[in-house]
């Protein structure tokens, strides 16, 4: 998405809302993929939120693993 350069944290959580991983991003252009190695995760739905540095929330969404 289009997102303002600046830091920002994705954080992930199981269908329990327990944390799972949190990641801290740098973004220095608008269109900025990010990857995110998911490995060591079991199968299973999680969400995961993207915050801005004011943790103001940008994107909460559902992401589901089918492989481990």
């Amino acid at each position: 998405s289009e997102l303002v350069a600046g830091k920002y944290k994705l954080t992930i959580f199981n269908i329990l809302v327990v944390l799972v991983k949190e990641v801290n991003i740098d973004v220095d252009e608008s269109r900025k993929t990010i990857a995110v190695d998911l490995s060591e995760m079991q199968r299973g739905t999680y969400l995961y939120r993207l915050q801005d540095s004011i943790g103001r929330t940008i994107k909460t969404k559902r992401v589901v693993l089918i492989q481990s």
